[in-house]
């Protein structure tokens, strides 16, 4: 039983610094891509990505999603998921003029394998809920007139 929970502790913990290093891969590359490290973030891809893409080709596809959808300001949330031998991350970044979801997948060796940008929905902004310790008996509401 003690065996047992330690090969799930192992297993537990390595996803999780997976996601967590998939995550800061992904910050990396997006700051590299906004501070115009298009060299170095093309050196990121895996040998089939860096066949279809090229360093100016990238370049281009940034300045065009600059174009299009104003300054980069911030990634607003970012989610991972396992697929197979890869880590798909979701990263939802907030523009100028709009949000955009850039999605990366990750190799087993760390490499963007995948990459793709698509239109991404602003978050929507949290709705007050009364709690429920609330009575709404114990308040009452009445309009006051305004004198000016």
């Amino acid at each position: 039983m003690n065996r047992i929970f330690t090969i799930l502790l192992l297993l537990t913990s390595q996803l999780v610094y997976g996601q967590d290093n998939a995550e800061k891969l992904t910050r990396s590359f997006i700051a590299l891509l906004e501070a115009g490290g298009f060299e170095e973030a093309s050196g990121q891809f895996s040998d089939q990505v860096a066949a279809q893409i090229t360093t100016e080709k990238l370049e281009e596809i940034w300045y065009t999603i600059y174009q299009q959808a104003g300054a980069f300001q911030q990634i607003e949330d970012i989610s991972v998921d396992k697929k197979e031998a890869f880590a798909v991350v979701v990263a939802l970044c907030k523009f100028e003029k709009a949000y955009l979801n850039v999605q990366l997948a990750f190799n087993g060796q760390q490499e963007v394998s995948g990459m793709f940008f698509r239109p991404g929905k602003a978050p929507e902004a949290p709705t007050y809920q009364i709690p429920d310790y609330a009575s709404e008996e114990s308040y009452t509401s009445e309009e006051l007139p305004l004198h000016s």
